[in-house]
């Protein structure tokens, strides 16, 4: 079966026809195999030529009459076969690289020499650090509370206390779920002339100081600066 088409052109008065002949599967995946002739009416002989669609597509190795796409599997499949290629598996012939972007270019994974991807942890530089203070306090027999902290958010807090002073000086650390409610947590003496740092040992969101002299120790006020320092890392 054959298809004619005819096209004339005035100026020059050429005539192409085109067919197409089926063609044994048995030798090429085409069904069909192109090709013109070209029609001179100055000349008597015909002059073959090939479908340039078909030269282009047999550089690419596809058959000319399927489309040049790639298809993008979505779902596994399932191969069945008799003549698989079982073998050891080699670095040469068989490796997946793996890249990535450093921003600028386009780099290869490392790797240490047992295969494993090695990670590098970059030092952190969003560490804030809390500070406050509470100088020159004059503690007597009598219990003074220090402002109430917010600690909910601190991975790390501590207490210094300085006793200045020639009375010993009893220190208590106490936490709260409100700020109404406390509750003991650590308790010390600090000594005249010296210092001591208050860590907490349970967590809850808020903290405070409580302070008064040792009465068993001596008489009088006493003078104490408290230091509340803490760090906490933000995102």
């Amino acid at each position: 079966m054959s298809l004619k088409e005819v096209l004339t052109i005035s100026h020059k008065k050429i005539s192409i026809k085109k067919s197409v002949k089926k063609q044994s599967s048995k030798k090429n995946n085409c069904a069909k195999k192109c090709f013109f002739i070209i029609c001179s009416k100055k000349r008597s002989s015909l002059v073959r030529k090939k479908c340039p669609s078909r030269q282009k597509r047999k550089k690419t190795g596809l058959p000319c009459d399927q489309p040049n796409n790639i298809i993008t599997l979505h779902q596994p499949v399932q191969v069945s076969s008799n003549q698989l290629d079982i073998r050891n598996l080699t670095p040469k012939s068989d490796k997946v690289e793996i890249f990535g972007n450093d921003g600028n270019e386009v780099r290869a994974v490392r790797t240490d020499p047992n295969g494993r991807l090695e990670v590098v942890v970059s030092p952190t530089n969003n560490t804030l650090f809390i500070e406050e203070s509470f100088l020159n306090l004059k503690v007597t027999e009598h219990l003074l509370a220090l402002p109430v902290q917010n600690t909910s958010t601190i991975t790390m807090n501590s207490y210094a206390v300085i006793n200045r002073g020639e009375v010993p000086a009893i220190v208590c650390a106490e936490i709260s779920p409100n700020s109404v409610d406390f509750i003991k947590d650590c308790e010390d003496i600090v000594p005249p002339k010296s210092m001591k740092v208050f860590v907490l040992n349970r967590f809850l969101k808020w903290t405070r100081l409580i302070l008064a002299t040792d009465t068993t120790c001596g008489q009088g006020p006493t003078e104490v600066d408290v230091y509340f320092q803490a760090q906490t890392t933000i995102n």
